[in-house]
This record gives C-alpha cells, sequence and structure tokens, in this order.
C-alpha cells in the first residue's frame, strides 16, 4: 500500500511542530476561555487537564497511522485501508469536513467579537465581511508557508508568555487563596461537579484540535516516521502547559461572571493586570484566529477534492483552477457552509458541534488504528519495522475515552 510521494520533504522537526501548536492554539485558548470557564467555574484548568490526555491517545493513534501512511489524505484514507468501504471512507471524510466547518464558524464568530473593539459594528456584518476576505484569499491560491506560520504561532504564544510572566509577578499564584479559587465550586457539589467538569471538557477539547492537521502534511516531513508523533506530542504539551496557565491567571485576575460574559476574555486580562488598553492583545487574537480559519477553510476544501479523487464525491469537487491549483468549487462550498453556521449559532454551540462530531471520528480512527494492528501482518505495514507503533492500549484508551465525552454530553443534555 506505500506509495511514492509527490511532494518533497522538506519540513523538519522545528517547524512541523510548530506548525501543530499554530493549529491548536490559533483556534483554542483566544477564542474560548470564557465559555470554557462558564462551563466550569474554577474547574476550568482541570477541564483542560482532562481534554489533553484524551486528545493524546488518539494523537498517538494519529502517529502510528500517519507513519504506516505518510500521506496527505487523511482519515477517510485510513478507513479505506482499514475497510476498503467507500460508504465508510466518505462518511469519516464528510465528518471531518462538518467538523472544521464547525471549527471555523466558531473562529469567525470569535473574530467578530474581538474585532468590535476596533469597529463598533453589529457582529453579523464584521462576520460576512471577514470570511469573505478569508474566502478571497483561498481562492487566490495564497497558501502560508511554512516559516510564515511558524512567525505567527511564535506571536500567538509569545503573547500568552507575556501574560503568563506578567501574572506570575502581579498575582500570588501559589497563594492558598488561589488554590481555593481553583478547586472550590462553591454551589457546584456532587453530580453539579462531574456535569461542570464534562462540559467543559467538551470545550476545553476543541481547543486541543488542530494536531491532527500535523497528519495532513506527512507527504512534506523528512522521517515522518519519526518526527510527526514527536511533533504531535511536544504540541499537545507545549499547548496543555500554556492552556493551564494562562486559565489560572484569568481565574484570578477577573472575576468568572466577568469572564464567562467577555467578547474579548484575554483582552480584558491584560488590561487587568497592566491598565494597558486592550488593543495590543486584540490584535494578537484576532491575528491568531484569522490563522486558523483560514487553515480550516483551506482544510475543508482540499479533503473535499480528496474524497472526490478517491471516486466518493462527484468529479467537479476535484477540478481545480489551472493557474493556481485552487479547489474553487471545495472552496465556496466550504466558505458557504462555514458562513452560515457563523450567523446561525452561539460560539458555545459551535464548540461543542466541533468537540462532538471530532470527537465521533477520533473514535472511528482509533477502531480504524484497532483493524489495521488486528491485520497487519496480512496487509504488510511498514515490514522493516520503522514506523512508529503504539502498545494496543493506546487505541482502545483513545476509543474509550473520546466515547466517554460523547457520552457524558449526551447524558448532561438529556438530564441536566
Amino acid at each position: 500500500m506505500e506509495e511514492s510521494p509527490t511532494l518533497p520533504r522538506r519540513i523538519g522537526l522545528t517547524l512541523i511542530t510548530l506548525y501543530g501548536i499554530g493549529g491548536i492554539v490559533g483556534a483554542g485558548i483566544y477564542a474560548l476561555i470564557g465559555e470554557l470557564i462558564s462551563a466550569s467555574g474554577g474547574l476550568a484548568p482541570v477541564a483542560f487537564l482532562i481534554a489533553a490526555v484524551t486528545a493524546a491517545f488518539t494523537g498517538l493513534s494519529y502517529a502510528e497511522l500517519s507513519s504506516y501512511f505518510p500521506k496527505n489524505a487523511g482519515e477517510a484514507y485510513y478507513a479505506k485501508q482499514a475497510f476498503n468501504s467507500g460508504p465508510t471512507s466518505l462518511g469519516i471524510g464528510l465528518g471531518v469536513v462538518c467538523s472544521s466547518s464547525a471549527a471555523a464558524a466558531s473562529l469567525v464568530v470569535a473574530f467578530a467579537g474581538y474585532a468590535t473593539v476596533l469597529l463598533p459594528l453589529p457582529d453579523q456584518v464584521l462576520a460576512i465581511g471577514f470570511i469573505l476576505t478569508l474566502t478571497l484569499v483561498a481562492l487566490t491560491g495564497t497558501v502560508l508557508s511554512f516559516r510564515l506560520i511558524a512567525i505567527i504561532t511564535l506571536i500567538e504564544v509569545g503573547a500568552l508568555l507575556f501574560l503568563i510572566v506578567v501574572g506570575v509577578f502581579k498575582l500570588p499564584l501559589l497563594s492558598s487563596a488561589t488554590l481555593d479559587l481553583v478547586f472550590t465550586m462553591e454551589d457546584r457539589t456532587g453530580p453539579a461537579v462531574a456535569f461542570a467538569l464534562s462540559s467543559g471538557a467538551l470545550i476545553a477539547f476543541f481547543a486541543f484540535i488542530g494536531f491532527e492537521d500535523i497528519v495532513n502534511v506527512a507527504e512534506e516531513v523528512k522521517r515522518p516516521e519519526r518526527n510527526i508523533p514527536l511533533a504531535i506530542i511536544l504540541s499537545l504539551v507545549i499547548a496543555t502547559g500554556l492552556y493551564v496557565l494562562v486559565t489560572l491567571i484569568a481565574l484570578w485576575a477577573l472575576p468568572e461572571e466577568l469572564l464567562a460574559t467577555s467578547k474579548s476574555p484575554l483582552a480584558d486580562v491584560m488590561k487587568q493586570l497592566l491598565g494597558w488598553g486592550e488593543l495590543p492583545l486584540v490584535i494578537i487574537a484576532m491575528i491568531a484566529i484569522t490563522n486558523g480559519a483560514l487553515i480550516q477553510i483551506v482544510l475543508g476544501s482540499r479533503l473535499l477534492a480528496g474524497l472526490a479523487r478517491m471516486g466518493l464525491l462527484p468529479s467537479p469537487f476535484a477540478k481545480t483552477n489551472p493557474v493556481n491549483g485552487t479547489p474553487i468549487t471545495g472552496v465556496l462550498l466550504t466558505a458557504s457552509f462555514i458562513l452560515l453556521l457563523a450567523l446561525s449559532l452561539p460560539l458555545g454551540t459551535l464548540a461543542k458541534i466541533t468537540s462532538l462530531v471530532t470527537l465521533a471520528v477520533f473514535t472511528s480512527v482509533n477502531l480504524i488504528l484497532l483493524k489495521l494492528k488486528k491485520g497487519a501482518t496480512s496487509l504488510g505495514l511498514c515490514p522493516d519495522g520503522s514506523a512508529f507503533r503504539n502498545p494496543l492500549v493506546i487505541p482502545v484508551l483513545g476509543f474509550l475515552s473520546s466515547f466517554f465525552l460523547i457520552a457524558a454530553e449526551i447524558f448532561r443534555l438529556l438530564f441536566h
């Protein structure tokens, strides 16, 4: 099943790790910290840790699959190798498209919230202008190089590190009062704590979505069997550390009620810590969100084109602009779907839809790996032993943890 790569392998460990961090951080902490605190209150840092563990198991499964098939085809390609079923591959592929579109719509809503600081216009007007601009960029065929993505990622991470450093000097993070803030849920006791944690973990899980984008550039990575697993692990560990520390500082700097209702929560935290205007962090947040949203539009259009090339969608989806290679139909449909979602649903709902659909895809990915590992000898996967391999317990835990978060949210919606 191994095929020769169609793209040169020029991306090393540093660039692919920054790419992964950029995909995670750009969509997460800037957009959703308010929603997470609204759901989990002082237990938000714990919700981040639960989501990180859940993402890590499936991240390792992605790492093994990408070392078997270092191609850019993604989850639908893996499913086709495991089950040789067109409908199964199409369902998983469309699930990824829906997940990426809902993620992009969440970022469009978040961008509008930050943009109101600069432009006092209705959120709907800002959202439409934002998505139209991104669509035009995507149609031109302009794709950010990995070096540019790395620079943007360093700006995003640098802003968070600055916030952390300021918080360490300004706030007594290690005081008993802080510990009381984080671990005391006031009137939330017993089942209410479990509901708050499960709901928060589902929202927090959205903040880790993006590491799987690493495997979709596998053809261009040097030594993918080594660098992709390392990049997934490093990006998740670094993102988790940033998320937990920033959330602790935000909870100490401002009351939960203000963070939960703010359209630009991190900008409000910085204003509280330094007394500055919110403009610097607003601009950085808008850059980070723009990067994440554009990546999702490009990803969605390429996934539709890839499904068409596999014969799972009509051939027009695979047609590209002969000048710049852009799949025009895929870009327009993806952007239209994103705009519809952004104008129809609030940020918290979009985040949960993204998380639930992504968790369903992750559950399928772990099942795919279990199927392939069971038949690895007959399939002849990496007989030279060069592939990254997990013990069988990793995809089992990945399946169970993803399924648990889905079940917990369904139970909460039905009975809470």
